[in-house]
């Protein structure tokens, strides 16, 4: 005896309905994004901060981005105070259209000299660049997760 529930006896209407919204929406392009170009960005501003290269962050930083000049202000203040290495761990696009893309990352920095009141810390968000041109660029940072990390002292 068949359920109620069994697929043979289900409304063919509804069924065709189903078939057809499952159909459709794997048809709907998604737009494409260059993630090598995406991610390249990241990857060089984290160099850029790396070297002390006020310029060449601020070459990957978006002009629309809130506080612009501000955003320049701190990563100077940055620089004249610590030292430090950034690793880019994991990086993927969450959505993304022709002109804006959303970047969840997870990302290790590590203090290398200057003032030792920053801890090493692992940070988990999302980067969200534009499109300035034909370059992407960021636009701004949440961050979701900022973890310390204790590194052992030689003993």
């Amino acid at each position: 005896m068949d359920s109620p529930h069994s697929f043979h006896a289900m409304n063919p209407r509804l069924l065709l309905t189903a078939l057809l919204v499952g159909t459709l929406s794997a048809c709907v392009p998604k737009p494409k994004v260059d993630e090598a170009a995406v991610f390249g960005v990241l990857q060089e501003n984290l160099k850029a901060m790396e070297r002390e290269d006020i310029e060449g962050v601020m070459a990957t930083v978006h002009p629309e981005t809130p506080e612009f000049e501000a955003t320049r202000s701190v990563i100077e203040q940055i620089f004249a105070k610590y030292d430090l290495k950034y690793e880019l761990r994991e990086m993927k696009a969450v959505s993304a259209t022709d002109r804006e893309v959303k970047v969840s990352y997870v990302q290790k920095t590590q203090r290398t000299g200057g003032a030792d009141d920053l801890p090493d810390n692992i940070a988990e968000g999302i980067h969200t660049l534009k499109k300035d041109g034909d370059q992407w660029k960021l636009l701004r940072t949440v961050t979701i997760r900022f973890t310390p990390v204790t590194t052992p002292k030689p003993q």
